[in-house]
């Protein structure tokens, strides 16, 4: 697995576009992760249950 900023994606995307490990845009996934945030908080999730999960103890 190569983890990759959108910079870095892009360049290595042009070099080669069909890569024979798994690449991940953490970026995608912070997007992601955000939208469904907000989609439970907007329907009345209180945000601190909403983000529990990604919390550090």
């Amino acid at each position: 697995m190569v983890l990759l900023g959108c910079t870095e994606l892009f360049l290595a995307n042009k070099k080669a576009p069909d890569p024979d490990v798994a690449v991940i845009d953490p970026q995608s996934i912070i997007a992601d992760v955000s939208t469904e945030l907000e989609e439970k908080i907007r329907n009345g999730m209180d945000p601190k249950e909403a983000v529990k999960k990604y919390m550090y103890d």
